[in-house]
């Protein structure tokens, strides 16, 4: 009779498990696929308000730098209501705020609609959907799965462009907008899910960020994580889109950024080296030839 309880109880939990992994998936590929496609809608934005590249491209910046940047807020919101609680938050924010963009009158307005609002969502959601997977699984399953949901992005980004420009060649920009909040707004539902629960003992934690803090600070690690890389992205799109605007091409941006990485890679390399070097000179200070050598 144990037996039989304890099979189905089995059995419920993985029913679960897999609805959590389903539904943390389907939120990233309908959260972070539209973040990395809203530049679709870019034309029929500077159309419409007469802007220009650097002023239109303020929107995605400030929506992606938003979403980074709030996350260290996000991940101690999520200690203090839960993952259930701030998942659904960040859902309705983000729908409502795409929602309310069929009456935007101003690219103001688009910026702290989508940018703004929309991207602290998404921060909520994105945290929200990882720390659910990693406290829902454990071992290899955790690395498999996290995987399976950050892929997510990915595919988002390859459909979105396709279904934004296809509504909005329909409806125009602002229904489209319209359109794909309502669409966002379905997975308030599977946030239900996300509640907050460990599945993992300290000797089980596989991932570099759970083995360092543990699964329970997992979120304000990957806040804090997610944040510094927030602080470049608000500047980068308004800097591109000045380039764009003076030079009249897109090539210069191409030059710009393969510079910054070439740059940033000898940081790295010189880094590496120099920290390379010291470790051969403390090893070789404490070896016992160098000891007995005076």
């Amino acid at each position: 009779m144990d037996t039989e309880s304890s099979k189905q109880r089995t059995g419920i939990r993985t029913c679960h498990d897999t609805f959590v992994l389903t539904s943390c998936c389907l939120a990233t590929v309908l959260h972070t696929g539209f973040l990395h496609s809203i530049g679709v809608l870019f034309t029929d934005v500077m159309t419409t308000f007469n802007s220009t590249h650097a002023e239109t491209a303020v929107i995605q910046s400030t929506a992606i730098g938003m979403s980074l940047c709030s996350s260290i807020f996000t991940g101690a919101l999520i200690n203090k209501i839960g993952l259930m609680v701030t998942g659904m938050l960040g859902n309705l924010v983000v729908s409502l705020s795409l929602m309310v963009c069929f009456f935007a009158s101003s690219l103001t307005y688009l910026i702290i609609a989508i940018g703004v609002f929309s991207g602290f969502g998404f921060s909520c959601v994105y945290i929200t959907s990882a720390s659910a997977v990693s406290q829902h699984f454990s071992g290899r399953k955790r690395l498999l799965y996290l995987s399976v949901q950050t892929s997510g992005a990915g595919i988002g980004g390859m459909i979105y462009p396709f279904v934004i420009r296809y509504l909005s060649d329909l409806y125009g920009f602002r229904g489209s907008l319209l359109i794909t909040g309502a669409l966002v707004m379905n997975t308030v539902p599977g946030s239900i899910l996300w509640k907050q629960h460990c599945n993992t003992s300290k000797s089980e934690e596989h991932t570099v960020v759970t083995n360092k803090i543990g699964s329970k600070t997992l979120p304000i690690a990957i806040g804090m994580f997610r944040t510094l890389g927030g602080i470049c992205e608000m500047v980068a799109g308004p800097i591109s889109g000045y380039i764009r605007d003076v030079t009249g091409s897109y090539t210069a941006i191409f030059y710009t950024s393969a510079g910054i990485n070439l740059f940033a890679a000898v940081l790295f390399l010189v880094a590496h080296v120099t920290r390379r070097r010291e470790r051969q000179e403390l090893k070789k200070r404490t070896s016992v030839f160098y000891l007995t050598s005076f």
